[in-house]
């Protein structure tokens, strides 16, 4: 924008997959402690993206083409709870 007017058309696209993947297990460990763990895999592709800009005073064209890429990410967890009484735990 410029003085409140638009200046550009902006378009984007391309190709995004995401895989996702959790599991949990909890133990009772005793009565009164439990033990959760927990784990999550995340995968992440962008291809074949593409930006093309159209300036609106001239009509210019420009297209970028972004490099493709991924990423992989884990999470764990691990928790603990304590009973302390029937009403009330440490976690």
């Amino acid at each position: 924008f410029a003085n409140g007017r638009e200046i550009n058309v902006l378009r984007a696209g391309g190709e995004a997959r995401d895989l996702a993947f959790f599991a949990r297990d909890r133990w009772e460990l005793t009565p009164k402690l439990t033990l959760d763990i927990a784990a999550r895999v995340d995968r992440r592709r962008n291809t074949d993206g593409i930006i093309t800009t159209r300036t609106l005073a001239t009509g210019a064209v420009t297209e970028t083409r972004p490099a493709d890429r991924s990423d992989t990410s884990f999470s764990p967890r691990v928790a603990a709870a304590y009973d302390l009484t029937e009403t009330a735990a440490v976690y």
